[in-house]
C-alpha cells in the first residue's frame, strides 16, 4: 500500500510505526473472510481492509474524524481474527489501536455516548461496582420499558445472579500432595472471576496438582484492555504499570516462572513487549515502564469519578423512591439524603501512599523517566 505521510508526520512514533504496517498491506481482502463484523454486516468499511483505508485517510490528511468513520471503527471487536489469515503479516492490532486513540483525541462524542463509555470503563474492571450495577438492574426492570434501547440491551446482557466460589479467596494457592516445581502468577480477569469463577478455580486446582504454586496478587487491577479498546490510552497504561510492578515484586520474592491468563481478552496485547522474561534478554533493548505516582490531574480525576458514582446512585435512589411505596420508598429516600455526605467523604478518601522504594523501575539497571516511557511502539 502506498502512503503519503509527510516527514513531519513521521516524527511521531505512532505514525512511523503505522506507516510501516500500511506498506505491508496488498489489498487482497483475505482478512474480510474471517472478520465477524464484515460477515454479518457485509459492508466493506466494516472489515479490516475498509477500516485500514479509513484510518490511513485520517492520519495522512490530519482529518477530524466524522460520525461515519467513528461508527465503522467503533464496530471493530478487536478480536484480531484477521491477523491469523493475513498472508502479508499486517499488524492490524497496532493500526486499529492507533485509530481509536486518534479518534478519542480528535472526536467529540455525544453526551449519551460518552456516558455509556464512561460507565463501561468504571463498571466492568471493578467487580464490586459490577455487582452493584447488577443489583440496580434488578431494581430497574419494572421501568425498563421507559429506557432507551441501548440501555435495554445493556440490561439484557447484565447477569443478575452470580455463582458461588468453591475456592477461598487468597493470594497464594500452594501445591497439594506434590513437590513444588514452579511458581506462576494468574491474571484472573475482571468479569470472568465473577460470572464464571469455576474457570479460574479449575485452572488453580489443575496447576496445584501438577506441582505449580499459583499467585493471585490482591492489588492486581484490570489488565487495561477495556480502556485500551475504548481509546483511553493513558488509563490503560496506568493499569499496565500497576500490574507489571506488582508482578515484578512477586518475582523478586520467589521467582515467577510465568504469568498466565485464561481469560480470552486479558493480556492479549502490549504485555508481550513489557513483561520481564526470566532470561532478561529483552530488558536491555526495551525501555520498560515504571510505577509512577499519580499526578494531581489524575488524583482529581479519580476523586471526581468516586463523587460522580455516589451522586449517580443518589439520583437513582430518588427515582426509585418515587416509583416505590412502603419500606422501600423510605429506604431509597434515606439513601438519597445521606449519599451526598458519603460522596464527599468518598471523594476525599486517600488510598495507601507509595513509598519511594516501591516506585522503582521494572527492570534491573533500567531507570526511566516518565517522559521517556514508551508503550506499544513495538507491537
Amino acid at each position: 500500500m502506498q502512503t503519503h505521510f509527510t516527514e513531519k508526520q513521521l516524527e511521531n512514533s505512532d505514525n512511523k510505526a503505522t506507516e510501516k504496517i500500511f506498506k505491508k498491506c496488498v489489498h487482497c481482502g483475505m482478512c474480510n473472510a474471517t472478520c465477524p463484523t464484515h460477515q454479518i454486516l457485509g459492508d466493506e468499511l466494516d472489515g479490516p481492509r475498509g477500516r485500514i483505508y479509513l484510518i490511513k485517510d485520517m492520519l495522512e490528511n490530519n482529518k477530524k474524524p466524522t460520525e461515519k468513520v467513528v461508527k465503522h471503527i467503533d464496530r471493530c471487536l478487536s478480536c484480531y481474527s484477521c491477523m491469523t489469515t493475513c498472508p502479508s503479516g499486517v499488524n492490524y492490532m497496532h493500526i486499529i489501536d492507533h485509530g481509536k486513540k486518534y479518534i478519542e483525541k480528535n472526536y467529540e462524542r455525544g453526551f449519551f455516548d460518552k456516558l455509556i463509555r464512561y460507565f463501561l470503563s468504571i463498571t466492568l474492571p471493578n467487580p464490586k461496582i459490577f455487582k452493584l450495577s447488577s443489583w440496580f438492574v434488578k431494581l430497574a426492570k419494572p421501568i425498563k420499558f421507559l429506557l432507551p434501547s441501548k440501555i435495554k440491551d445493556m440490561m439484557d446482557l447484565m447477569p443478575t445472579n452470580f455463582p458461588k466460589k468453591s475456592l477461598p479467596i487468597k493470594e497464594i494457592y500452594k501445591v497439594t500432595g506434590k513437590k513444588k516445581i514452579a511458581r506462576v502468577a494468574l491474571l484472573t480477569g475482571c468479569v470472568q472471576k465473577e460470572i464464571s469463577p469455576q474457570i479460574n478455580e479449575a485452572t488453580i486446582r489443575l496447576l496445584n496438582r501438577h506441582g505449580v504454586e499459583v499467585i493471585v496478587p490482591k492489588k492486581i487491577r484490570c489488565c487495561g484492555s477495556l480502556n485500551h479498546h475504548l481509546g483511553k490510552e493513558d488509563d490503560a497504561h496506568q493499569d499496565f504499570r500497576n500490574n507489571i510492578n506488582i508482578w515484578y515484586e512477586e518475582h523478586k520474592k520467589g521467582n515467577l516462572d510465568a504469568i498466565l491468563s485464561n481469560t480470552s481478552g486479558c493480556g492479549r496485547y502490549e504485555y508481550h513487549s513489557l513483561v520481564i522474561s526470566r532470561s532478561g534478554t529483552p530488558l536491555a533493548k526495551r525501555q520498560s515502564v515504571t510505577s509512577l505516582e499519580l499526578s494531581p490531574d489524575e488524583e482529581r480525576k479519580q476523586r471526581m469519578i468516586r463523587y460522580s458514582i455516589a451522586m449517580s446512585i443518589r439520583t437513582l435512589c430518588i427515582i426509585l423512591g418515587v416509583v416505590t411505596q412502603g419500606f422501600w420508598m423510605w429506604f431509597f429516600f434515606a439513601g438519597a439524603i445521606f449519599l451526598p455526605y458519603f460522596a464527599v467523604v468518598l471523594a476525599n478518601a486517600q488510598g495507601p501512599s507509595r513509598s519511594r522504594g516501591q516506585s522503582g523501575v521494572i527492570a534491573p539497571k533500567l531507570s526511566v523517566k516518565a517522559s521517556e516511557i514508551k508503550l506499544g511502539d513495538d507491537r
